[in-house]
């Protein structure tokens, strides 16, 4: 399975997640998500940034509760560093991450983000 983004994440071990590019427009390509989904939907006809936002919140969402919880931000942010062939070693650093997106995110401190928090991010 193609894990995305990330969604959304070159996070260094300090600094926001979004200063970081987390989500962000520039990381929301179309090409990812042809990619990810193929031909289960027609992704041109859903080209809005709101649109792409959604689909890769779903994308990271493996579990399919509708928030994204600390594994899948972790699996999110170690697939960016891979697919950029500057994986990580050291798991600490990738939980430094996942608790800088989810400080950043998170707003009601339930430890997930749901897609209205995450989406509040970039309206």
């Amino acid at each position: 399975m193609i894990w995305t983004l990330m969604f959304l994440c070159f996070l260094a071990s300090s600094g926001s997640a979004e200063n970081q590019g987390f989500g962000t427009s520039n990381q929301m390509s179309m090409e990812h998500l042809k990619e990810h989904y193929g031909n289960k939907i027609e992704i041109e006809r859903h080209n809005s940034p709101g649109d792409r936002q959604f689909f890769y919140f779903q994308m990271g969402d493996t579990n399919h509760d509708h928030f994204l919880d600390g594994l899948e931000l972790f699996k999110m942010i170690e697939h960016k560093h891979e697919e950029a062939g500057k994986g990580m070693t050291d798991a600490e650093q990738y939980e430094v991450q996942v608790d800088q997106v989810l400080s950043d995110f998170d707003k009601d401190g339930d430890g997930l983000i749901s897609f209205s928090e995450y989406s509040k991010r970039f309206s």
